[in-house]
């Protein structure tokens, strides 16, 4: 059996501010990850290169700076 690792693509992000339900103060963290692989296809349908991957998981990054800050009980 032959196994394949691919290089793992991540980008993390932390908040931290009071919760937009309850007030309580908070700090939450993303880490947003691909990996670079020829199965990794853009819509054109050609492998996605690293410029591709990092803007993607920047928009992902940007996206959830946007949603309100909730601490994990009001996450629920």
């Amino acid at each position: 059996m032959t196994q394949v690792v691919f290089h793992k693509v991540s980008l993390r992000d932390r908040r931290s501010g009071k919760c937009s339900r309850c007030g309580k103060r908070t700090t939450r963290t993303l880490k947003a990850w691909q990996t670079l692989n020829p199965l990794n296809k853009a819509a054109d349908g050609l492998p996605k290169t690293l410029e591709q991957i990092f803007s993607e998981l920047k928009q992902d990054i940007l996206k959830w700076r946007e949603s309100p800050l909730r601490c994990s009980r009001c996450e629920e």
